[in-house]
């Protein structure tokens, strides 16, 4: 029992004179969240990862009813609603439930840079795919979610042209292998049969040979690129190693190779003078051509985030336009308030976003569709706080140029391009740069 004195009910001790602890309803000072939507039912107190997803010119999302919801492009049916309809302005520039999964009870969703989307099934019993398609032998498109049994799987992946999943200890990929995107120790045919057979895993070279990688705990697709992040807090990546012709480092472990076929070497960065792994991180998101990871700080210390790859739009935040980095540089997070830093991340064509532990969100990078949200369509090297969030925000997702947030209120802002309905606020705006933050509409 405790008594402090006062009636706030969210600090040390409760209205009740008690602690505060996790699962009691109540969000203490050291909790991410307790009892909400958003919250992770382990009794970590910390916000559910994947609670929104952007692809290459839509989004998708789940609503509190842990239906998915999806608006913008539907060239490749990438909305899920049955149609191949681009056509149809009510559909793309509003949020729609995905009618193929009433009551299945999504856990997360899923996307990247390509016009697909997926989600996870409640109790981890295998995965919706939607959008076009390149696995189970299907190379075309589904405009309706397609559902694939896989008790165990735990987190996936969406590339260009590559789809991971990782259920139990492994992972394995599936679609092409031109740059060793699979992970398999080689690079050649593509492979669109999910049978999670042993040849299928990922596998990293060791002293005895190739063997197969476990303990990965999530995943995060690029372009034709995947980073895992691995329980022993060092994140690995593997397939193509190029942006802008023949500048080498979208996997961030300084190799010089064009692509690597294994996940082998784990990210680096620069300290005293040497280049170690990087370590004690705690989540990882990939974009186009570049990629970030978040390491949590020690106590009082804000979560410093650190990213490599492409840097001509400023995507990697370090405070500067050009050229790109082949291990893991830390963001410039000057601009942002004392104790604050990123807690969740997301990456589009050219840009990066991310909620902090403040519940504010900022980007930085390309800004030709106003995708950074800050009023204006200047790039930034920095990040720069998007405006029009009432909210404190809890999750990101980012397109090709839009972004996404979702907020404690369970609402969702979005802001950039909207030639596609991305912003999913009921209108059309070829052309025009959304600077601000504006609400998503028809999620209940």
């Amino acid at each position: 029992e405790c008594d402090d004195g006062n009636r706030i009910n969210t600090d040390q001790c409760t209205n009740a004179c008690t602690d505060y602890e996790c699962g009691d309803g109540i969000q203490g000072p050291e909790e991410e969240c307790d009892g909400q939507y958003y919250c992770r039912s382990d009794d970590s107190c910390k916000v559910r990862s994947k609670l929104i997803a952007g692809g290459m010119l839509h989004t998708c999302a789940l609503g509190r009813d842990r239906m998915v919801y999806c608006w913008g492009g539907n060239t490749r049916g990438e909305l899920g609603l049955g149609a191949y309809n681009d056509n149809d302005r009510a559909q793309r520039t509003s949020a729609h439930a995905l009618p193929g999964m009433a009551g299945a009870q999504a856990t997360s969703v899923h996307g990247g840079y390509a016009m697909r989307s997926a989600a996870l099934r409640l109790g981890r019993g295998g995965f919706w795919l939607w959008g076009s398609h390149l696995t189970n032998g299907m190379t075309g498109s589904r405009s309706y979610p397609v559902f694939t049994s896989a008790i165990g799987t735990t987190d996936l992946s969406l590339g260009n042209s590559t789809m991971c999943i990782l259920r139990g200890e492994y992972t394995y990929c599936y679609g092409h292998n031109t740059v060793g995107q699979l992970g398999r120790g080689s690079a050649g045919s593509a492979d669109t049969t999910i049978s999670f057979s042993t040849s299928e895993r990922v596998r990293f070279q060791s002293r005895f040979g190739l063997v197969y990688r476990s303990g990965l705990t999530s995943l995060a697709g690029g372009a034709a690129f995947t980073c895992g992040l691995h329980s022993n807090g060092k994140v690995y990546c593997w397939g193509y190693n190029i942006w802008t012709y023949t500048n080498r480092g979208t996997l961030g472990n300084r190799s010089s190779a064009s692509y690597v076929t294994t996940a082998s070497d784990p990210v680096k960065h620069y300290y005293n003078r040497n280049y170690l792994d990087l370590d004690g991180i705690t989540s990882v998101a990939a974009g186009f051509d570049s990629a970030c990871a978040i390491r949590e700080g020690l106590i009082q210390v804000a979560p410093q985030t650190y990213c490599w790859g492409n840097n001509f739009n400023g995507q990697l935040g370090i405070g500067g336009f050009g050229g790109g980095s082949n291990y893991a540089r830390p963001v410039n997070q000057t601009t942002l308030q004392v104790a604050e830093g990123f807690r969740n991340l997301a990456l589009g064509g050219a840009h990066t976003c991310g909620s902090t532990n403040q519940g504010r969100v900022y980007c930085f990078g390309k800004n030709s569709s106003g995708q950074l949200g800050n009023g204006s369509t200047v790039r930034s090297s920095r990040p720069v706080r998007v405006l029009g969030i009432p909210h404190n925000a809890v999750a990101v997702g980012a397109g090709n140029n839009h972004s996404c947030a979702l907020t404690t209120e369970l609402d969702i802002y979005c802001w950039g391009g909207n030639g596609n309905g991305e912003l999913g606020n009921g209108e059309l705006d070829g052309g025009v740069a959304q600077t601000m933050a504006t609400r998503v509409i028809g999620i209940p």
